[in-house]
């Protein structure tokens, strides 16, 4: 299976990977839904963040750290961390008789 930069490549287009500085950004790209930040843990000086999002009927993810000082701008992707995810399949059920 894919991960990281590899992964990145066959997903995205190289004129979309070529215009984003940080990989955060591809939240502002066309199709991207579901985008969803989730605080995962905190290691010494650094709060590690998990980033979810949906492309093309497929949940993504990686993960990216911020320094905890608000004086320090400190801040990395792990772009060996971008991955597909399973995703659970939503069932809606509506309301009436259903034979």
């Amino acid at each position: 299976m894919l991960t990281g930069t590899k992964l990145l490549e066959e997903v995205f287009s190289e004129e979309v990977l070529e215009n984003l500085p940080d990989l955060r950004e591809i939240e502002e790209v066309d199709g991207v839904t579901n985008w969803s930040i989730d605080f995962s843990y905190n290691s010494g000086w650094y709060n590690y963040y998990t980033v979810s999002f949906n492309y093309n009927g497929k949940k993504y993810e990686f993960e990216y750290q911020d320094h905890t000082s608000d004086n320090v701008c400190d801040s990395e992707v792990d772009v060996a961390s971008f991955k597909e995810c399973e995703e659970a399949v939503e069932r809606t059920v509506t309301e009436g008789n259903h034979y």
